[in-house]
């Protein structure tokens, strides 16, 4: 289950594995990348080493995806990308040794952050099939809300008919 760093996420996880069920969660590399933008004012060159790493990883992931593409069907296996998605390793967490640090700065946050999901970020690694983040499911809800502010301007029950005739 692939979710973002909401708590919920992690006790209903947890929940469902006790009931014999196994659920493997991992966690959106995005919304772990977000603690380090913040980051950027404070810490600018160790959070810009972060958002390297990551970058890097998106590359290869773009990377993977396009050298799929040119395979022809029956060789698409899970082989090839998990080994690839291997040779590079998440983002070290050393820096969280530093002293300087206080722990409410963004950066602390941002490691924290990625500490305590550090191996939820790690389970796309094994799983060939996981995407390292959640974008296509939030692209997807986006209508969602879009829709609830453009329905305040229907004005009347015969205009919000007509919106709703016209999505049918």
């Amino acid at each position: 289950m692939l979710t973002d760093g909401y708590a919920a996420y992690t006790k209903t996880v947890a929940q469902i594995n006790q009931q014999e069920q196994q659920i493997v969660h991992a966690a959106c590399w995005v919304h772990m990348r977000r603690g380090f933008e913040k980051a950027l004012d404070s810490e600018p060159h160790t959070a810009q080493q972060a958002l390297d790493i990551i970058a890097t990883l998106y590359r290869h992931e773009k990377h993977i995806r396009h050298k799929q593409l040119d395979l022809p069907i029956s060789m698409l296996t899970g082989t090839t990308q998990r080994a690839t998605r291997y040779r590079l390793l998440p983002v070290g967490l050393s820096q969280r040794q530093r002293t300087d640090l206080l722990p409410k700065s963004p950066f602390a946050k941002a490691l924290h952050y990625a500490h305590e999901r550090e191996s939820q970020l790690k389970v796309f690694l094994g799983n060939p099939a996981l995407p390292m983040d959640t974008n296509h499911l939030e692209r997807a809800l986006r209508v969602i809300p879009m829709g609830r502010k453009n329905y305040l301007f229907c004005w009347s029950e015969l205009g919000l008919n007509n919106w709703a005739y016209c999505k049918a």
